[in-house]
């Protein structure tokens, strides 16, 4: 019930006192967060122990209260839960645009990720003009986009291969047959008439 609602990893002026990271929680009772972290890409944590969020509230955690540095480029959030399970997750490849927040679009509970960069509105509701997730993926966590698949390298060693194969058996059909070979590769500078 609780999750990740909004974060601003690059904001406009100074990152020690603009960067945030905002909990929301949709639950009708309020949250107990004893035991709860924070995990970044830098592996820093941040304990939640003493904190609560109200039924449909938000929880503002500034920078200066976590001491968690978000990363400008390629960064992950992630949200534990007290038995150490992850209970959300956020993450965005490239670079955050200045002064803009990974916003979440929806709560669905699936394996998908559903944010997009939004104007700011720290420990209120946010405000998504349009609905595209930019970070709603398909693909499998922690790969690459242009990774190479798994069998495209000996696909290319094969391709090699043959043609070497191809080369030498065409240099030596040439070489085998004398009136043919004498055409290509003739003795005195031409070819044999």
């Amino acid at each position: 019930m609780v999750f990740i609602n909004e974060w601003l990893p690059n904001p406009a002026g100074d990152d020690a006192q603009g960067e945030f990271i905002e909990l929301f929680n949709t639950g009708a009772s309020a949250a107990r967060l004893d035991g709860w972290t924070l995990h970044t890409t830098g592996k820093k944590i941040f304990s939640l122990s003493g904190r609560s969020v109200g039924p449909g509230g938000f929880l503002l955690l500034r920078r200066g209260d976590t001491k968690l540095t978000l990363k400008n480029n390629s960064e992950e959030l992630r949200l534990y839960d007290a038995a150490g399970r992850l209970a959300d997750q956020s993450s965005f490849d490239g670079s955050a645009p200045e002064g803009e927040s990974l916003s979440r679009i929806n709560y669905a509970t699936d394996t998908a990720e559903h944010f997009t960069w939004a104007d700011p509105t720290p420990g209120a509701a946010n405000q998504i003009v349009g609905s595209t997730a930019i970070t709603s993926r398909e693909y499998p966590r922690g790969q690459p986009l242009n990774q190479y698949s798994p069998g495209a390298l000996p696909f290319l060693g094969m391709l090699f291969a043959v043609s070497a194969i191809l080369s030498v058996l065409v240099v030596y059909s040439v070489r085998s047959h004398e009136n043919f070979s004498k055409f290509i590769f003739p003795e005195d500078g031409g070819p044999r008439r």
